[in-house]
Formats: C-alpha cells, sequence, structure tokens
C-alpha cells in the first residue's frame, strides 16, 4: 500500500493561484453585489415613497431571474468560454450596481436590480468550470472558492449597510460597483485564462 506522504500534491502554478484568486474575489463580489439591496431596502422605501411589498418583489424579480441563468450560464461557458463568462458576470453586475446607485424612481432601480440578477446568475457554471478546467488540486481551490463567496455573503451586508449610514444607499450599490469593475479589469491586466 503506497504512503499518501510519499506523493505529495504538486504545488499551484501562478497560473493556477491566479485562477483561484480571481474566482474566489469574484465569488464574493457576486454575492455582495446581490446583497446590497436587501442591506439598504428601508432607506430606498424611504427615499422613493414605495411600500416595502413592492420593493420586496424586485428582490424577488432579482432573485428569481439570478436563479433562472444557470443554465443558459452553463451553456455559454462552454460555448464561449468560462474566463469570458466571469468577466461578463463580474464587470455586467458591477455595470448594473452603477445603474442601481442612479436611479431616479422605482421603476429604473427594478431594472437594475433584475439585470444585476441575470448578469450575476451567469457566474456560478462559469467560475466552476474555470477552476474545474485550469486547476489541478480542484477540491482545495472550490474550498477556497466557496469560502470567498462565503466571506461576501458575510461582509456585504455590513459593509454596504455601513457606507449607507455614512453616506447614503446610492453609495453602497457604487462602492461595490467600483469593486466589481476593478477585479474585471485586474483580470486583464494579470492575464487570468482558462
Amino acid at each position: 500500500m503506497a504512503n499518501a506522504s510519499a506523493n505529495p500534491s504538486p504545488r499551484m502554478t501562478d497560473d493556477e493561484r491566479r485562477i483561484v484568486g480571481y474566482t474566489s474575489v469574484a465569488h464574493g463580489l457576486t454575492h455582495g453585489v446581490e446583497l446590497v439591496y436587501g442591506a439598504v431596502l428601508l432607506v430606498v422605501a424611504l427615499e422613493f415613497d414605495a411600500s416595502l411589498a413592492l420593493l420586496g418583489a424586485v428582490a424577488n424579480a432579482s432573485a428569481i431571474a439570478y436563479s433562472f441563468m444557470a443554465l443558459p450560464a452553463g451553456q455559454a461557458a462552454d460555448k464561449l468560454g468560462s474566463k469570458k463568462m466571469v468577466t461578463i458576470s463580474v464587470g455586467g453586475s458591477g455595470i448594473a450596481a452603477l445603474l442601481a446607485a442612479a436611479s431616479p424612481n422605482v421603476a429604473v432601480l427594478t431594472v437594475a436590480l433584475v439585470l444585476m440578477g441575470v448578469l450575476g446568475g451567469l457566474y456560478h457554471p462559469a467560475g466552476l468550470s474555470l477552476i474545474t478546467r485550469g486547476v489541478r488540486q480542484r477540491a482545495r481551490a472550490l474550498g477556497i472558492h466557496g469560502a470567498g463567496g462565503n466571506i461576501g455573503t458575510a461582509l456585504a451586508p455590513m459593509i454596504a449597510g455601513g457606507v449607507a449610514g455614512i453616506w447614503n444607499w446610492r453609495a453602497s450599490f457604487l462602492v461595490f460597483a467600483i469593486l466589481a469593475i476593478t477585479i474585471t479589469i485586474a483580470s486583464f491586466r494579470y492575464r487570468v485564462e482558462e
């Protein structure tokens, strides 16, 4: 019986580390952008003089859009490439967050949030595929990726609420838009590739 320690796993290459780092941060931001709205919903209701029932329906529309994008996202990642779909998802979510920050009314905010749901929903099949195609230590990489998503989920409401408390709810969307667009630009500069 072979000794498991005699054959240690190979260390990740720089390319593999870039893939894991990029997808983990992207995963956190994908969930982060999605959770800003829930953290600022009450102040949005006050500014637009809208009912919580209406704004809750808007949140549901965004979540449904996010959910239903998984199948087409998987097909698109197979056809266009995982890296390209991650880029579209994260960068597009950032642009949708900019639209949310600039929303003059509930109708425009609804469009921004549904667009955010559609674009954010592209992430998971593409991000997971990018890891499984580009990293040899898949289980370790997927664990790091999952932790990135969980950190984004845990920190986003606190960050969004804090920013809204200091400035306003629009600034919360703006902060996450800047983060998402920055990580997208960084993926080109540091050559994250499949």
